[in-house]
């Protein structure tokens, strides 16, 4: 029988899902500075791909949590900050 147990509990995969997220808005803010820091017009076309495939996955990742309910979109936030204050 091929009962393999889940590692990560149900209530942890946001937290999961979201070290994710701010691993690649790091890998973005690094690849930046990377860019421009370097002389070489090879690195930094690389890198310059390599920045395109991580904002990329940032945003379907961010849209993919926004769909589920896990993560609330900047202009949301601000619209339920701002109705809070008002109470």
């Amino acid at each position: 029988m091929n009962n393999v147990s889940n590692p990560i509990n149900a209530k942890d995969i946001p937290a999961f899902v979201l070290n994710f997220l701010i691993t690649i808005k790091t890998s973005i803010n690094n690849y930046t500075v990377a860019m421009t820091e370097t002389s070489n017009p090879h690195l930094r076309r690389a890198l310059r791909d390599q920045l395109d495939v991580a904002v990329y996955l940032h945003g379907e990742l961010s849209e993919l949590l926004m769909e589920k309910g896990l993560i609330l979109d900047k202009q949301l936030q601000i619209d339920s900050l701002l109705s809070c204050r008002e109470l």
